[in-house]
């Protein structure tokens, strides 16, 4: 049943991403421009999360208070 659940959430990004789709493939730079991006944000979203957790660690250790 969560199978089915899942395969149906997705079927709408499936529809977008089709009606996305180029006329002409990516070329090598557009790609390693694309890969590069998601790179940066992805470091980016890693240096927050690890700012939250140390964060989160440090008012643990204070026993909640701030």
């Amino acid at each position: 049943m969560a199978r089915v659940t899942a395969m149906d959430e997705l079927a709408a990004t499936r529809r977008h991403a089709e009606r996305q789709r180029p006329e002409a493939p990516a070329t090598q730079d557009q790609f390693v421009d694309l890969v590069k991006r998601v790179s940066l944000e992805f470091n980016a979203m890693r240096s927050e999360v690890s700012t939250l957790r140390r964060r989160v660690e440090q008012l643990e250790s204070q026993g909640g208070k701030s």
